[in-house]
């Protein structure tokens, strides 16, 4: 822990490389050549980030600030959670603070986005 005059910073590692590799690639038969160097150091099926949260003594719920230094989905893709068929904040009672520039390179609506989902499917 490391506070800051009020402020208590802890830190909770977000992953250790638990994403979907959907992220990566949809390609099945490539998963399956090289699951045995990816897993368990690369692929996880599990990835228990929020028990690596709670352990920390805090519930989701009690987090009011999270701070996003740049958008990729290895480093926000625990910003939501899917609850049923819809994705949720997981932190819901938190400010998220990022970049206005980091934001608008990811905004769909930008003229001329190209979704990184279709550049990184090559794979």
């Amino acid at each position: 822990m490391l506070k800051i005059g009020q402020a208590e910073l802890r830190r909770v590692e977000e992953m250790t490389s638990s994403m979907p590799m959907s992220l990566f690639t949809t390609n099945e038969a490539f998963l399956a050549e090289h699951s045995h160097w990816l897993s368990p150091a690369f692929m996880d099926a599990a990835g228990p980030y929020m028990e690596r949260f709670e352990a920390t003594g805090f519930r989701p719920e009690e987090v009011d600030y999270v701070f996003c230094t740049h958008l990729h989905g290895d480093h926000c893709g625990w910003n939501t959670r899917l609850q049923g068929d819809r994705l949720v904040p997981t932190f819901p009672n938190a400010r998220y603070v990022m970049v206005r520039r980091e934001f608008e390179r990811w905004d769909p609506r930008r003229p001329g986005h190209k979704a990184v989902r279709d550049e990184i499917r090559t794979v």
